[in-house]
């Protein structure tokens, strides 16, 4: 399977801010923002949706190996979206139905 890459370039950028808000009634309106920060650049995502999420022991905040990929063409009902890392240090990751970009500067 190919997945699309949907964004990448998270290289010298670190998780500076992160909110993972539950909703127990209804896991479509469970989400999660998340705002990366480096070298001048800030992206501020909203993964809505949300499942599986992993946060690996060990984890310091490094985004670099982090990419955001499209797996709609899996046909999960509750999954189009999968943040995960290609790399093999500690990392977050998990699956969203939705993602938006709130801001990218």
């Amino acid at each position: 399977m190919n997945d699309t890459v949907l964004l990448a370039g998270f290289s010298n950028m670190d998780l500076v801010d992160f909110h993972y808000h539950i909703d127990w009634q209804s896991w479509k309106d469970s989400y999660i923002e998340l705002i990366a920060q480096g070298q001048g650049r800030k992206r501020h995502l909203r993964f809505s949706g949300v499942s599986n999420l992993r946060i690996d022991e060990g984890f310091n905040g490094s985004l670099s190996g982090m990419e955001i990929v499209d797996i709609s063409d899996r046909h999960w009902d509750s999954a189009r979206i999968e943040v995960r890392n290609f790399e093999q240090d500690p990392s977050v990751t998990f699956l969203a139905a939705t993602m938006e970009t709130v801001s990218d500067t």
